[in-house]
This record gives structure tokens, C-alpha cells and sequence, in this order.
């Protein structure tokens, strides 16, 4: 009984240390959420991993240009996200490339512009998502993840574009 009580009572550190390179770094974990989404028709997606990745009050902002004058803006928390997105990513696939970023962080914060492509079905776009996070309890927490794309044919800015 003694064992197994400490078995529980380490596993969370366990597990968090197998792979914790994905959390200590800001290319980690911005890595490891375009790698859990991204997948082929019908393969599941690892949705308890993307939630560690992501304070719980983490939110989740879909900018969409209508036309010139109209922007509409969804805005999800994590469950509404998983909720929304994840029976379509398993079961038309999806995939999402960085194409390039650019990182600004100053103590224990951090922002991310990160340009990126996704096709799914036969849709495909290029743009810019921006990520807020913030180092805590030795590791690096998503705050808030907002996203475009260049769908109305807004052009991303060459320093956006290289590697």
C-alpha cells in the first residue's frame, strides 16, 4: 500500500519529466501544440497533452476578415476549443507547419508571432498566430493563443516569412 501511495504521488512528476523539454522551452511547447493538432483523417489527437500545455484559464481568439470593413472574432477557452476543432481535425485531418517565428520575451513573459500554413480537405492558407505565455513552476505556461489568416489575401510581411 505504501509503494503504490508513492507511486501516485510522484507520478505527475514522472510523467512531466519524461518530456519536459517541451515545457521548459518557449520552441517546446509552441512546437508540441502544432504537433498535437496536426494529424491524418482519422487519427486522434492527444487533447489531455494539449490542455498541460495551456494555463486553465488559457484563451483562444480566431480573427476572421469578412471583407475590408468586417472582422469577426470567436473566442474560445480550452474545452470550447478541443470541443469545436477536434472531431474535425480527426476526421478530415489537419495540418499546420510553422513557416517561420519571431520571439520577444523579457522576464518570464513571453510573445510569439508565428507564421504558419494549414490545409485541411482541400483548403489551404497561410498566416499568423500570436501566443502570450508566461514561465512558472519551472516551466513555460500558453496564455492565450490568437490566430489569422491571410484568407482576405492580406499579404504577411516578409520578416514574418523567413527562417
Amino acid at each position: 500500500m505504501k509503494r503504490l501511495f508513492l507511486v501516485l504521488l510522484f507520478m505527475p512528476t514522472l510523467i512531466f519529466s519524461q518530456n519536459d523539454s517541451c515545457y521548459t522551452s518557449i520552441d517546446g511547447i509552441v512546437n508540441e501544440v502544432l504537433s498535437i493538432i496536426s494529424g491524418e483523417k482519422g487519427e486522434k489527437r492527444d487533447w489531455e497533452k494539449f490542455k498541460s500545455l495551456f494555463l486553465p484559464t488559457a484563451k483562444f481568439n480566431a480573427v476572421f476578415h469578412i471583407n475590408d470593413t468586417t472582422t469577426k472574432i470567436a473566442t474560445f477557452s480550452i474545452e470550447e476549443f478541443i470541443e469545436k476543432a477536434g472531431p474535425g481535425y480527426e476526421k478530415n485531418g489537419f495540418l499546420e507547419k510553422e513557416i517561420s517565428k519571431t520571439v520577444d520575451e523579457y522576464n518570464g513573459i513571453a510573445q510569439v508571432f508565428q507564421s504558419y500554413y494549414a490545409k485541411q480537405n482541400d483548403h489551404e492558407e497561410k498566416g499568423i498566430n500570436a501566443l502570450q505565455l508566461i514561465y512558472k513552476d519551472n516551466r513555460w505556461w500558453i496564455v492565450s493563443v490568437m490566430w489569422t489568416s491571410n484568407a482576405n489575401g492580406a499579404i504577411i510581411p516578409e520578416e514574418y516569412l523567413l527562417k
